[in-house]
């Protein structure tokens, strides 16, 4: 199976939903573009909660190459609400698995995306903030182009 989220580049389209701390849940759209440079694998993430247009989560991340028959690598971020994160990115058949943490701990988080088509993948993840949850979403990622 060739994945195409993370190896390849494009523009993705995300909808779903979240549910914060509180389990209040409501509605995530937004898009998540990857971009290639030689062998510089970059990710972006607008994300929009509950229509919010004029505040949006943005995530920018450098994913280091996946070498030759190697299913893991590491990537690092700078998220506009939780600052710097690192963590990485397991290729186990049709799925990524990815855990990540910022640097002094306080955010932790796991995501579990499935690859549904070549270009629609299904993710569910959370991320705790000083060991409570923060946020957890269940997502659809579809190509755009």
């Amino acid at each position: 199976m060739t994945h195409q989220l993370f190896l390849n580049p494009g523009v993705w389209r995300v909808a779903g939903y979240y549910l914060d701390r509180d389990t209040h849940r409501g509605n995530i759209a937004g898009t998540f573009t990857v971009n290639q440079v030689d062998a510089v694998l970059t990710t972006q993430s607008h994300i929009v909660l509950n229509d919010q247009v004029n505040k949006p989560y943005v995530n920018s991340r450098v994913v280091e190459p996946f070498l030759p028959n190697k299913h893991a690598t590491l990537w690092r971020s700078s998220h506009s609400l939780m600052g710097p994160l690192q963590g990485s990115f397991t290729i186990v058949e049709d799925s990524i698995l990815s855990n990540f943490n910022s640097p002094n701990h306080y955010y932790v988080g796991s995501e579990y995306l499935i690859q549904v088509f070549s270009d629609e993948y299904s993710s569910r993840g959370a991320v705790l903030a000083a060991g409570q949850r923060l946020i957890s979403w269940r997502i659809e990622l579809t190509r755009e182009c």
